[in-house]
């Protein structure tokens, strides 16, 4: 007896991928929603199981955990096009000094910088906040799919018992 069905997990993983998307929006971490929109799932069957695989734009584990002061500078490209977007400069050289200035401060404070906060309180650990808050309602969509699919089992048996008693 399978004790839960490739659906079901499929359910549950879609669950946690609506979850985990809400967090990032709490955190204030949708300027082009690439990370939010890039969260996807694959449910893959093991030997001991099947089991869930989450997938995201690689730059997430830097929003889930951060970045030391003092290491690789952030791309100032990718900070220049945030600038622009945003309207924070008034022209392309004005726009390029204030993304250094960006890549800088990250540079000496890390991610997230000091002021960022002012933006929203939590601004690490997007994942296992989630994983840690939804982890009751996971038990219960379990133990509820593991409970339908065990009745399903133990009344197909009963049925072909029954049908073999009254031949």
């Amino acid at each position: 007896m399978q004790l839960l069905t490739r659906s079901s997990v499929s359910h549950l993983a879609e669950f946690v991928i609506r979850e985990l998307q809400k967090e990032l929006i709490a955190q204030k971490h949708v300027d082009k929603r690439t990370l939010h929109d890039s969260l996807e799932y694959k449910v893959k069957d093991a030997g001991s199981g099947t089991h869930i695989d989450i997938f995201a734009e690689d730059y997430g584990i830097f929003v889930d955990q951060g970045r030391k002061a003092g290491t690789k500078k952030v791309p100032v490209l990718v900070l220049l096009d945030w600038v622009i977007r945003k309207g924070i400069a008034e022209n392309d050289k004005q726009a390029l000094s204030v993304a250094y200035a960006i890549q800088t401060k990250i540079f000496r404070e890390g991610i997230p910088t000091v002021g960022s906060r002012k933006v929203a309180p939590r601004r690490l650990h997007w994942i296992d906040h989630t994983m840690n808050q939804i982890e009751p309602v996971i038990f219960q969509m379990l133990s509820a799919a593991v409970f339908e699919n065990a009745q399903r089992y133990l009344d197909d048996i009963i049925e072909r018992n029954q049908k073999k008693l009254s031949a």
